[in-house]
């Protein structure tokens, strides 16, 4: 795993998640062209790259257990970021590159933004305009996103919700992360797990959620504190030295110890 794969000029360089987005144009398409900005989301790449990685190896596992064959597994932050952007790198003649751009930037158009309602903001996902115009009760023509940001502001976010929300059309209420984190649907199903840290108390973090149906999955337990595993640690390999010692007679137990 490293920063531009295995092969190519770039090979031996250094890099960092930052690099990766500098590199990819994430920092551009968040940003914008006047301000480019670092990716305010987490180490996306430096976490994907992981997760890329880890599958490269169960899918060579598999390939082994077929032909016996074993072969070398790589990951790149460069690759990871490419993967993330995929939509926005397609290419075809006509392409127009129009995307969405900035921190300003609501959505991809009149089916798939934001809209303010009076009392927050709800995110719109349709498939087809003149569903969404008929709930409005108007026609589907160049101003319909307008007519959506006149309608929704003279509703209520609740309001919207129950009445644009159909089997094809998706719309949700903008939740700020803490009340995300407090839901207790997220918590019954430990995506937000509360844990004991050795310095800070009680701490609310995500967890690993449940990913399968039979096989459990547990949260470990929070980072610790530099040097505190370092007795135990020791003690480990010290009880593991000694053991094979005696194994290989080395050192010899008199019997009353052994007792």
């Amino acid at each position: 795993l490293n920063a531009f794969g295995d092969s190519g000029p770039w090979e031996k360089m250094p890099g960092y998640e930052e690099v990766a987005q500098a590199l990819t144009g994430m920092q551009v398409r968040y940003g914008g062209k006047e301000k480019p900005t670092l990716w305010p989301y987490g180490v996306v790449n430096d976490y994907g790259t992981g997760f890329a990685g880890a599958y490269g190896v169960l899918m060579a596992l598999l390939t082994r257990a077929e032909t016996a064959e074993g072969q070398h597994v790589t990951s790149a932050l460069a690759r990871t970021a490419c993967l993330l952007q995929s939509t926005y790198l397609q290419d075809y003649d006509g392409k127009v590159w129009d995307e969405p751009q900035g921190p300003n930037t609501l959505g991809f158009g009149p089916l798939q933004r934001l809209y303010q309602c009076q009392d927050g903001w709800i995110y719109l996902g349709a498939k087809t305009s003149s569903e969404v115009a008929g709930l409005i009760n108007t026609t589907v023509n160049d101003q319909l996103e307008d007519k959506i940001v006149h309608w929704c502001a003279n509703h209520t976010t609740e309001g919207t919700l129950q009445h644009l929300s159909t089997d094809t059309i998706a719309v949700h209420k903008l939740t700020w992360l803490n009340e995300f984190a407090s839901d207790p649907a997220l918590q019954a199903r430990k995506l937000i797990v509360t844990r004991e840290h050795q310095k800070l108390g009680l701490m609310r973090t995500t967890g690993p959620g449940q990913w399968f149906s039979s096989s459990k999955i547990h949260a470990g337990r929070p980072a610790p504190l530099p040097g505190s595993d370092a007795k135990s640690i020791l003690d480990e390999i010290h009880m593991q030295n000694f053991d094979e010692l005696v194994a290989s007679g080395a050192v010899k137990i008199p019997q009353e110890r052994k007792q």
